[in-house]
């Protein structure tokens, strides 16, 4: 029997799924908090340090003398339907950048490729967004209409080099 990726289990009971948050590990804490409550505009819901190391160390190639910090955004905006309530994005930040896990930190990952991650971003000022972005020197990848030409696009790096796509709502298509 063919099963496509894709397919409905045929049995058990019917299973829910709401993204709630993305969480990255990050040896460059400082840097990502900037980033993203300076540069995007989102809000620090959770800043803290130093906590569950034994939990990490089991997903994270961490020894036992490191600190780790949580920081914890959300987006903001208002929208001609309402206020939009979007998924938050955090952060596992570790502060020893000794640690193995830090090793190729200060390298480039320019690549996306298997496992990478693109994140798409709503803005309601990508114009803002790029002009800043462009005043901290941060490398963007394309910059102007989408293929549909129904959204404006702005691609660039986070500190980590996670591809986002930074995009806002054209009302009518571009011409």
């Amino acid at each position: 029997m063919f099963v496509t990726p894709f397919a409905q289990a045929q049995d058990g009971d019917p299973v829910q799924a709401q993204h709630v948050r993305t969480m990255v590990v990050t040896c460059k804490i400082d840097e990502t908090v900037r980033f993203y409550r300076n540069m995007l505009g989102m809000d620090v819901i959770h800043d803290d340090g130093g906590r569950s190391i034994q939990v990490a160390a089991q997903i994270i190639d961490i020894s036992e003398t490191s600190e780790l910090r949580m920081a914890i955004f959300v987006g903001k905006g208002e929208y001609p339907a309402g206020p939009i309530i979007g998924s938050r994005i955090g952060f596992r930040g570790l502060t020893d950048t000794n640690n193995p896990a830090c090793a190729n930190a200060d390298e480039p990952n320019r690549c996306t490729m298997h496992g990478g991650i693109i994140m798409p971003v709503r803005f309601s000022n990508t114009e803002e967004v790029l002009k800043r972005a462009k005043a901290m020197g941060i490398e963007v990848i394309k910059e102007g209409p989408s293929p549909s030409r129904l959204t404006t696009q702005t691609l660039l790096y986070d500190p980590n080099g996670i591809v986002l796509e930074l995009f806002e709502l054209n009302v009518t298509p571009l011409p």
